[in-house]
């Protein structure tokens, strides 16, 4: 860990293109190492985490953490909320244990200019966060919203949106969605030019979408594993 609580913070600002208000309160904790031991049921993105800088930080007196990787110019991170006990809010099991240890991504900096994913980690506006919960209880508007979809396709309009609860959104109104009984993500993609995604059985294009590699919630936190390296 070459670089300094400050120096971590300055680039997360830089990179970020911010300039803090002078009336807001920052005081930074001393940087180390991932300290919440392994999340067992995903383990690409258990191991990621195994790997990160974690530097506490205190803003207007609300706890945070920058998580980052690599040094110098090739620094990159996520500026996370801090865990958090859900209570009891619907969400799928193997995400409150994950809430446990890991509170979400606020912000995520240092990305390429041309990642290999296509943009989607550049296009999140919140990511396993409390934003991303809250974003995603549009999802029902919006997808009776887009029945004319199904209606002009042809095909009947026959999905449920209720069961599901956001895990990560865009400005644009995207929203990946899990469903808290069986697991199963989905992604609404009205606004998207992303590969690696498949139309869901009986839905047309610019609806809802599976991702061929993460259909559930396993597998797509072991998809953000894999690809945050080179996103």
């Amino acid at each position: 860990m070459a670089d300094t609580p400050n120096e971590l913070w300055n680039a997360f600002l830089a990179k970020k293109g911010r300039t803090l208000q002078p009336d807001v309160d920052v005081a930074l904790g001393q940087s180390h190492e991932w300290q919440r031991g392994s999340f067992g049921l995903a383990p690409d993105f258990s191991e990621l985490l195994q790997t990160t800088t974690v530097t506490p930080v205190r803003m207007s007196g609300v706890d945070y953490e920058l998580l980052t990787w690599g040094e110098g110019d090739a620094l990159r991170g996520w500026f996370t909320a801090m865990p958090q006990d859900v209570g009891d809010a619907l969400v799928h099991p193997m995400q409150r244990e994950l809430l446990a240890v890991f509170g979400g991504i606020l912000e995520v900096f240092g990305t390429n200019p041309q990642p290999a994913d296509g943009g989607w980690w550049l296009n999140q506006r919140a990511i396993l966060s409390s934003e991303a919960y809250s974003l995603g209880k549009q999802f029902p508007e919006y997808v009776r919203a887009s029945d004319w979809a199904w209606e002009d396709a042809g095909l009947e309009f026959d999905f449920d949106p209720e069961p599901f609860v956001g895990i990560a959104a865009e400005a644009n109104s995207n929203l990946t969605m899990l469903h808290t009984g069986t697991g199963q993500v989905v992604a609404f993609l009205p606004d998207h030019s992303y590969g690696g995604v498949t139309p869901l059985e009986g839905c047309p294009e610019y609806t809802l979408y599976t991702h061929d590699e993460a259909q559930d919630f396993a597998s797509w936190l072991d998809w953000l594993g894999r690809t945050w390296p080179t996103a």
